[in-house]
């Protein structure tokens, strides 16, 4: 069985051999943006994306992480019938802010398809 303390939540893992932390492996950030537009359709602790360039973007957090050690995991949707190669790039910036470079065809590009990132770590 669980415990709870307070602050902490810790859950029995898979196999019951072991407990884990519920907080620390909860995602702290995702925002699903349109590029094309600059359109933030739906997020999670952003206070606002700036667009600093074509596929290029500075997502701002409304509450920081404790320090600039976090992890970002990124995506974007892709349209099959275009013949492109594409790539995501993230880059923490601070502790309340990352950038995210959507590329195609080894340049920085506006996706006209959805573009994603998650992000876990420990909030301040």
């Amino acid at each position: 069985a669980g415990r709870t303390t307070a602050g902490s939540i810790a859950v029995v893992a898979e196999g019951n051999g072991t407990t884990t932390n519920l907080q620390g492996g909860l995602a702290k950030v995702w925002i699903y943006l349109t590029m094309s537009t600059a359109t933030n359709n739906d997020s999670l602790n952003v206070g606002s994306v700036t667009d600093s360039a074509a596929g290029n973007f500075l997502i701002n957090l409304s509450n920081a992480f404790s320090s600039t050690n976090y992890n970002i995991v990124s995506g974007a949707s892709y349209n099959q019938t275009h013949n492109t190669d594409f790539g995501e790039i993230t880059q923490i910036e601070a502790a309340n802010q990352y950038r995210h470079v959507h590329r195609e065809n080894n340049a920085a590009a506006d996706t006209q398809y959805g573009s994603n990132t998650s992000v876990n770590g420990d909030l301040a």
